[in-house]
């Protein structure tokens, strides 16, 4: 059974309920949706992983089930997450 559609499902869950929340106020032109995600895969990546900017503030955090969550959506992107 082909779990990426559950996998893309709860990515998506996360970037809304995590990213979004921040993103529609103050960049409204990078707010993510289930077409446009894959699409920003590369800079989810780079902006979480590797220059760890995102989620910026103190406020919203991802708990260590999220970064795991998000790096193995990130494989099936063919990104190897750091």
């Amino acid at each position: 059974m082909d779990k990426a559609p559950d996998l893309k499902a709860e990515v998506f869950q996360l970037l809304d309920a995590k990213c979004n929340v921040c993103h529609r106020k103050k960049n409204p032109f990078r707010v993510f949706s289930l077409k446009n995600m894959e699409r920003n895969a590369r800079r989810i990546h780079e902006q979480v992983f590797l220059y760890k900017r995102m989620p910026k503030g103190g406020s919203t955090k991802l708990t260590d089930n999220e970064y795991q969550l998000l790096k193995q959506w990130l494989k099936t992107q063919n990104i190897p997450a750091s």
